[in-house]
């Protein structure tokens, strides 16, 4: 039997074709919504994660002390002077000086609140020999404080002190004189008082 070889045309439905094609679109149209619907969610939840990121805290700085020169009747400066706290008969006449380090609020807003290192107190008598007035300058170191804590040092008050006409003794005192100390406050460091003669 002889075998024809001729290509016949195959010829396809125009309706079937049409609708193949508009299935094809469809399908590439929801893929492509689906993808941006995707990339949309993403990146709206990347947004809602930096929104509701916690904000970075500032870092709190460390609370500094606040030392001064006190007394039990402060700003009384009797409160400062101490009868017979000497074994010298001739000058039986001490100076106690009270560095206290602060904590607390104060007119001027907060101050203290930290413990304060070991540092030094000074105190410059005022002399006098004949009409020639100088200084006489005594210093103790102070171990640290805690913070409201306080610690007592005594000097002892130079004979020359005292004023021949009024018999008072004028000094200054200078807590944390070298500057060892950072403070809240380094415009409370000095006082200026005196002491009655006994």
């Amino acid at each position: 039997m002889k075998q024809n070889n001729r290509n016949v045309p195959i010829t396809l439905n125009p309706s079937r074709a049409h609708k193949t094609k508009t299935r094809l679109m469809r399908r590439l149209i929801l893929a492509l919504a689906i993808l941006s619907l995707s990339t949309f969610s993403m990146h709206t939840e990347a947004q809602i994660g930096q929104r509701r990121a916690p904000l970075p805290t500032e870092k709190q700085k460390p609370r500094r002390p606040d030392l001064v020169a006190t007394s039990d009747i402060y700003p009384q400066s009797e409160g400062l002077c101490r009868f017979g706290g000497s074994n010298d008969l001739s000058n039986p006449y001490d100076l106690l000086v009270f560095v206290e380090n602060r904590s607390g609020s104060g007119q001027d807003g907060s101050y203290g609140g930290g413990d304060a290192a070991d540092s030094r107190v000074e105190v410059w008598f005022k002399t006098y020999s004949g009409s020639k007035v100088t200084y006489q300058i005594a210093w103790q170191p102070v171990p640290g404080i805690p913070r409201g804590g306080r610690e007592t040092v005594r000097f002892r008050v130079p004979n020359a002190c005292f004023d021949p006409v009024s018999s008072f003794c004028f000094f200054k005192i200078y807590v944390d004189s070298l500057n060892q100390v950072a403070e809240t406050h380094e415009n409370n460091n000095l006082v200026t008082a005196n002491c009655p003669h006994p």
